[in-house]
């Protein structure tokens, strides 16, 4: 999924007064200036802008005046800046801006999405196994012969009670944790004060290379399958590749798609639900994540192999009745 500046309904608000902030979820509390309660929620990758009558409480802002999917499923960091701006918010009768210099500095720190429309954000979740990662970063390396594998370590410094992190040239994924960055286009004066310095700072990374990729690995450990012994699931790790690229760059957004081109190449998001007790398909549907290709090799070795199982819900997330179990495979896209 692509992420970059939505087109929202400007709801003309000015607020008196605001507070709040926070992450998964980031809310703010507000009060207009003729005093209707204002609560502003981001979770989810959905924002959602309620009100409430003239002198109600924090709690009656209950109006639902706009709610947008905007970022990726699991995200919940959002700036009052960047609220205010997406939405036609004033504050005070002025509109709060947020420059760019101010932006990069709170990314330092804070889990953001740029929505000013300068960059775009590529976001594609992802199961897979190690071999499939292994895979994935020769094709990189094929399609871009100069690809350099990048880790974070982490460090105590002596004035400084916490670690602090660097970065440091990685020979192999076996030498990178969860997290190893793909980069592309290396500056060499640039790339030795990287890795020279004893902190680092994502803006010094983007600087020391023409494209970066985060590559973020969450390895599945368990040993044994907790499932009954008549259904089989997959043991998969979940992964996530990040590319954030200039919005009116044609060189980034050729960088991208060629990237998307390779990924597509060892993973699919085509499903097939079934009933795991009747064995009946239910329907064939996409999700937002996909899975690698080894994945659905195992899974059509055998009739009772499944990416994963659940109880089947409806659309406000709660359990169908009667319950039923249901299995999701690959399935012939």
């Amino acid at each position: 999924m692509f992420y970059s500046r939505p087109t929202l309904p400007k709801l003309g608000l000015d607020l008196a007064a605001v507070r709040g902030g926070g992450a998964c979820r980031s809310q703010f509390f507000g009060r207009t200036t003729d005093d209707r309660p204002v609560y502003m929620r981001y979770r989810g990758g959905v924002l959602r802008v309620f009100a409430g009558p003239a002198g109600g409480r924090d709690s009656d802002a209950k109006d639902l005046l706009l709610e947008a999917s905007i970022g990726p499923p699991l995200h919940g960091e959002i700036l009052l800046e960047q609220v205010c701006d997406l939405c036609g918010i004033a504050v005070q009768g002025r509109n709060i801006d947020l420059t760019e210099e101010k932006f990069r500095e709170l990314s330092e720190h804070k889990n953001l999405l740029d929505f000013s429309g300068r960059t775009t954000t590529w976001i594609r979740e992802l199961w897979l196994t190690d071999h499939t990662v292994e895979r994935l970063i020769a094709d990189c390396r094929e399609e871009w012969p100069d690809l350099k594998l990048v880790r974070t370590e982490w460090k105590k410094l002596r004035e400084r009670p916490w670690l602090e992190p660097r970065f440091v040239r990685a020979r192999s994924t076996a030498e990178c944790d969860r997290y190893i960055i793909l980069a592309i286009g290396a500056h060499p004066r640039r790339l030795r004060d990287l890795l020279s310095k004893e902190r680092y700072t994502r803006q010094r990374l983007r600087e020391a290379f023409r494209h970066i990729v985060g590559f973020q690995v969450d390895r599945n450990e368990r040993k044994a399958d907790p499932k009954p012994e008549t259904v089989s699931t997959a043991k998969q790790s979940t992964g996530r590749l990040t590319a954030t690229f200039e919005t009116d760059s044609q060189q980034d957004r050729a960088f991208v798609e060629a990237l998307i081109k390779r990924v597509n190449s060892r993973f699919g998001n085509c499903f097939e639900v079934v009933d795991v007790a009747t064995g009946a398909t239910v329907e064939t549907r996409t999700l937002s994540r996909w899975y690698s290709t080894d994945m659905a090799e195992w899974c059509k070795a055998a009739p009772d192999r499944f990416l994963f199982t659940g109880r089947e819900i409806d659309r406000t997330g709660r359990v169908v009745k009667p319950e039923r179990m249901l299995g999701y495979r690959p399935a012939d896209s």
